[in-house]
């Protein structure tokens, strides 16, 4: 029963990986304003803890003239009750060695938790508003 318990434990996490994976890389974000982005390639993952991983993806995006531009970015996707959070930075490939300080700064500090369900500071501010 135990190496079945474990089993699941990794297939848990093993499909939780695939689904922050598949999520953090869809086509269907600002990037694909002008066209979906091309030759999408996921260069590194980093798992910080359960549910909370950080994607490094390169890939091509067109521009408002319809030029092609190799960018880079890093997506941290944390796991939040049922949904996911998501905080994209990134730079154009040509000016990555300058960004890469700025977004892994940005990347490092974002954190994401549920909200909670009664706070003091929620009925203090309901009395004030008067809701």
């Amino acid at each position: 029963t135990s190496r079945r318990n474990e089993l699941k434990r990794t297939s848990s996490r093993t499909s939780r990986r695939n689904e922050l994976e598949r999520t953090s890389s869809r086509t269907s974000r600002r990037y694909a304003a002008y066209g979906a982005p091309a030759d999408v390639s996921l260069r590194a993952t980093d798992v910080r803890g359960a549910g909370d991983s950080v994607f490094e993806y390169t890939f091509v995006a067109l521009t408002p003239a319809m030029r092609e531009v190799p960018r880079r970015v890093r997506v941290r996707a944390i796991v939040v009750g049922d949904d996911v959070v998501m905080l994209v930075a990134g730079s154009t490939a040509n000016r990555w060695k300058l960004a890469a300080a700025s977004v892994d700064e940005a990347v490092g500090s974002f954190s994401a938790r549920e909200a909670p369900e009664f706070s003091s500071e929620m009925v203090g501010y309901r009395k004030r508003v008067g809701k």
